[in-house]
């Protein structure tokens, strides 16, 4: 870095371009306290010293200083960020600059509450120098983290994300987002523990996550079961791919967009593992695929068959609208069973739940669901085998939607909600949205919204004859 990147500012002008000022009582300065020998480490150590000098004067130029230093490192950290990857992304310099780029040489005031004051308050030479710690800074400030997020980037190597992901949160990513089976499942989480265990051992690089060594790659073999072990070159793939689910699924987070579009549109990855054998790759594969599309014609069903229940049992429209709307304000409204309990009229909260039997409707959506499977699968496997994985591979499903309505619902998290529970709130509310109406003259509440029995059910069999190709 040439000497005049200490007293020149690099500021953003109205176009969003970073325009140079040269401050001249900053040149003043640097040229009376250093000298042409002095090396950029040198440099920056002796200006952090001065910069909290008793001297107010000294301290100001010397701060000075080092804010035009770090406009250059900034620029210079964006540009190369811009040029390799934002024609992948789709994003220019003038995209990234007015997030980072915050500093107009205003003293003393204004400078608080820019990016560089953050660098210099927890800048420590002994670390590392100067330009390395604005790099980290720009590329983990919140606001370009969460842009580069919507473009569907996230700067952290394969290493450092699967550093930062627990066995836990692995667990749920692949079960609840990538519906891989326990198998599956297993392999990947023992790989993950196997890396962590061996990973911690190393010595860090400068605070990098560089990648595992053939010697470490070697000893993770060893902590795998003999059925999973392999060369270190195919580990190091898996190793990749794993993050790659990882990192897939972080960018659809901070989006906002997990499970936000077409649920068969999401991408189902190839297995962790190698396959076993050719039969259980296509079996799980066409598994994945047909519970995208036969969930919501199950859930139909099901509803459909309570209705009809109601009906029967000559319990009026009273009960199937009560029982409908219940629903819709559990999974779509977020509201507890006493909340329903008093905007449908309801003594208490345990009429509610009479009212809803979730558990057997759980199992009642269980057992369609089952029975709409099997005809898919069994030119795989025998129809006896098939009920019995079906039957092993779906009890997540419906344990996780349980286990999320018992949370109370001021620690709900969205991102907790498994395949289930997002089907049925998307199945309630296609339902309300046609068979409901709204008396625009009263306030919208759930106990002042009319339903038309004859449209209710209509519309429930209309939903199941496309419920496999219509999604939000």
């Amino acid at each position: 870095m040439i000497a005049s990147s200490y007293w020149t500012l690099l500021r953003l002008n109205a176009a969003g371009r970073a325009v140079p000022k040269v401050m001249p009582i900053a040149e003043t300065f640097f040229r009376q306290a250093f000298t042409d020998s002095n090396n950029r480490d040198t440099i920056q150590t002796r200006l952090v010293a001065l910069s909290q000098s008793p001297d107010q004067t000294a301290a100001q130029m010397a701060l000075l200083c080092l804010r035009c230093y770090i406009s250059h490192q900034i620029l210079s950290t964006c540009v190369r960020l811009v040029e390799r990857f934002g024609d992948r992304y789709a994003f220019h310099l003038a995209d990234v600059l007015p997030f980072v780029l915050d500093d107009q040489g205003r003293m003393p005031t204004e400078f608080p509450k820019t990016l560089a004051f953050q660098i210099l308050r927890t800048f420590q030479p002994e670390k590392g120098s100067l330009s390395t710690w604005t790099t980290r800074f720009v590329q983990q400030h919140p606001e370009m983290t969460r842009f580069f997020a919507e473009q569907g980037l996230i700067l952290m190597s394969d290493w450092a994300l699967l550093n930062d992901t627990t066995p836990t949160q692995l667990h749920r990513i692949l079960a609840e987002v990538y519906l891989l089976s326990q198998p599956e499942l297993n392999r990947a989480i023992a790989l993950l523990n196997a890396y962590h265990t061996v990973y911690s051992k190393a010595p860090k690089s400068c605070g990098r996550c560089i990648p595992p060594s053939i010697v470490q790659l070697r000893e993770i073999n060893q902590r795998l079961s003999q059925s999973d072990a392999a060369s270190p070159n195919l580990l190091l793939s898996r190793l990749n791919r794993l993050a790659t689910l990882i990192r897939q699924y972080r960018v659809r987070r901070r989006q906002g967009s997990i499970f936000a579009g077409s649920i068969d549109a999401l991408m189902i990855p190839a297995p962790i593992e190698e396959p076993v054998c050719s039969v259980e790759t296509r079996f799980l594969w066409r598994y994945r695929r047909a519970l995208i599309t036969e969930l919501d014609a199950a859930i139909v069903d099901a509803l459909t068959a309570r209705m009809q229940r109601f009906e029967r049992n000559r319990c009026g429209l009273p009960s199937s609208q009560r029982f409908l709307l219940a629903l819709h304000g559990l999974y779509c409204e977020q509201r507890t069973m006493g909340a329903i309990a008093v905007q449908l009229g309801l003594s208490g909260q345990d009429r509610v739940t009479k009212l809803l039997q979730l558990p057997a409707l759980r199992s009642q959506i269980k057992a369609q669901l089952i029975q709409r499977l099997k005809p898919r699968l069994s030119p795989l496997l025998p129809v006896a085998e098939i009920d019995h994985i079906l039957q092993e591979q779906l009890e997540s499903l419906f344990t996780l939607d349980a286990q999320y309505l018992r949370t109370p619902v001021m620690f709900r998290r969205p991102e907790s909600r498994g395949l289930l529970t997002l089907r049925m709130a998307h199945c309630l509310d296609r339902w309300l949205k046609d068979a409901l109406t709204v008396k625009k003259s009263l306030p919208a509440t759930m106990a002042e919204v009319e339903v038309r029995s004859t449209q209710s059910t209509m519309s429930l069999h209309q939903h199941q004859s496309h419920s496999s190709v219509c999604y939000p």
